[in-house]
């Protein structure tokens, strides 16, 4: 096995360099990736320094890379704290991937897992984020890391330290951690003493309860995955269906929490679902890469790279001689007239507000708008909707909704000789 350690320089990775490094036979082949992130002038390449070195006195392979992680924060639009995450998961799995590592090893601790809780309870989250970290068996951010190993993971930080004097483990203070610029620092340095005070072993309580929960919530996802198949069709929420079950709010959390909505909007979709006063068709709400559309009785999740438009390879176009008693039923998605009642000049567009048609099998007019109302089309199959229309923009008396309906006018006859059918592909 060949593992790759991700080593700061300080007291946490260094210590996890060293027991590692001692119980190699354990471990396998191990290798170093040390990341510059120049967020401290000086101290950043003493740190850098002290790993190389300490790397190559045991013969271990050293990996290190600069990193304008300030920049990277800025062109981004996110945290520093997150910027240098992004950059160092993105090199290490580079790293495991060019190199054949089969794992990465981080130092995160009892008291990493402690702050992390406390910070996911604080910034509102479900069962998930209370679980904790695992020991081992997640990929990375992303995952494309193989494996990702915690070896320090049962250990206080307070246990981290006697380790350290007692094996002479040499490391570097980062003295950011000292500051409470940082939440996770905020958490660490004021809040978590008064927890010792009131019980002196919370770290090991905490982690305790995080055990707990991680039954709890391999439970819960084991009931959410059953109720989804019942409430849900693609990307397409049975809004009669959700509401039918006992734990509808927590399931509707589970789904939407996947699609990478925050539980702020999560909770308005939950007040709107159970407000039977109010209008619930029409209205959009945004996550990290999806959408959430409210139609008629549905919930529809659309990506936000979902961009459809009108393009010749997504129709299918054929003309064929008419016969009588021709059957001109056809699919859902084809429409089917005859060709020599549509003029040469009629063109494709876009569906426009005020668009109306007489249709196939009706005497009067309808709307546009009102025809989609009686289909119960969620606004985003509204927006694709495309039209056989009379090339004078000021005549919205169209001939056809592709896909849907034809217009009375183009209809086939006794005296039709030739039909045409239009496909919408997906």
């Amino acid at each position: 096995m060949k593992v790759l350690l991700a080593v700061s320089g300080g007291i946490d990775s260094m210590t996890m360099a060293d027991i590692m490094f001692s119980h190699s036979r354990l471990y396998g082949t191990l290798a170093i990736a040390h990341c510059n992130f120049h967020l401290r002038p000086g101290d950043c390449d003493a740190d850098e320094a002290l790993v190389r070195d300490w790397a190559l006195a045991r013969g271990i392979r050293f990996h290190r890379k600069d990193f304008d992680t300030a920049g990277y924060a800025s062109e981004k639009g996110v945290s520093v704290e997150m910027a240098a995450r992004e950059l160092r998961y993105a090199w290490f799995s580079e790293l495991c991937r060019v190199h054949g590592y089969d794992a990465l090893a981080v130092a995160h601790n009892a008291n990493d897992n402690a702050e992390t809780l406390m910070l996911n309870l604080l910034r509102g989250t479900g069962l998930r984020g209370i679980t904790g970290m695992a020991q081992s068996g997640e990929g990375g951010p992303d995952g494309t890391i193989p494996l990702v190993l915690r070896p320090l993971l049962g250990m206080t930080r307070k246990e981290i330290e006697a380790y350290a004097r007692q094996h002479s483990v040499p490391f570097r203070t980062d003295r950011t951690n000292l500051e409470n610029e940082y939440r996770r620092n905020g958490i660490r340095n004021l809040v978590f003493p008064l927890f010792e005070e009131i019980n002196p072993s919370f770290v090991r309580t905490l982690n305790r309860n995080m055990e707990h929960f991680r039954e709890a919530d391999a439970i819960v996802r084991e009931w959410c995955s059953e109720a989804r198949k019942r409430v849900m069709e693609g990307e397409v929420i049975s809004l009669p269906a959700l509401l039918g079950e006992r734990h509808w709010k927590y399931l509707l959390y589970s789904i939407l929490e996947q699609y990478g909505f925050q539980p702020p909007v999560i909770s308005c979709v939950q007040r709107l679902a159970e407000s039977p006063g109010h209008t619930f068709a029409g209205k959009t709400f945004s996550g990290d890469g999806y959408r959430l559309v409210t139609a008629r009785e549905r919930l529809v999740l659309v990506p936000e790279n979902d961009s459809w438009e009108l393009s010749a390879d997504k129709l299918y176009i054929e003309a064929y001689p008419y016969e009588r008693g021709m059957d001109l039923r056809r699919p859902a998605g084809t429409i089917i007239f005859d060709s020599d009642r549509l003029p040469d000049d009629a063109v494709l567009r876009c569906w426009i507000a005020g668009d109306w048609f007489i249709p196939l099998g009706m005497r009067g007019k309808k709307k546009l708008s009102d025809f989609f109302k009686d289909l119960h089309l969620t606004p985003v199959e509204k927006e694709r909707v495309i039209v056989l229309a009379p090339a004078d923009s000021d005549d919205r008396h169209i001939y056809a909704v592709i896909g849907y309906r034809i217009d009375e006018r183009i209809k086939v006859t006794p005296k039709t000789s030739e039909v045409t059918s239009i496909t919408v592909r997906p």
